[in-house]
């Protein structure tokens, strides 16, 4: 009797063992899937952003393109009216055409630093950071030192 007990326990451990292997597989599966879709919503999702952004950039190259034309055919109209004025011996008026430069901060910190200004009085003056101004100067020693 013992024995029969023993068999029949034996097979429904089996049986039980093989239905837990099963449920495990199909939920293996289950997840699986569902990755998959949640890796693809996300892929077209990201592909969404990507066409926006291109859109956006071809638009803002078509305008700059647009902008360009422009102001070469501004460039060209007035190279025609100055030419039109010195054939006939007439001076251009040279209001708009006054040329400045501006010097850099780099270049600003360095002549002051040339003058014996130090780090914290060149960024109070020029009115930049105290660590702009230093890094600025040692970077400017360093490379003469190198050359």
């Amino acid at each position: 009797m013992t024995g029969l007990l023993l068999t029949v326990s034996f097979l429904l451990h089996i049986v039980t063992l093989g239905a837990i292997f099963l449920l495990y597989l199909k939920c293996q599966q289950t997840y699986k899937s569902s990755d998959v879709q949640q890796i693809a919503e996300l892929l077209d999702l990201y592909l969404e952003e990507i066409k926006a952004e291109n859109r956006v950039l071809k638009q803002n190259l078509a305008d700059d393109d647009r902008q360009l034309k422009q102001a070469s055919q501004t460039l060209e109209e007035e190279n025609d009216r100055t030419a039109q004025v010195e054939d006939e011996g007439e001076t251009m008026p040279t209001e708009n055409m006054s040329d400045s430069t501006e010097t850099s901060l780099q270049a600003k910190i360095l002549h002051l630093h040339s003058q014996g200004y130090s780090s914290e009085a060149i960024a109070k003056k020029l009115n930049c950071g105290k660590t702009e101004a230093s890094l600025i100067i040692k970077l400017h020693a360093q490379t003469n030192n190198n050359a």
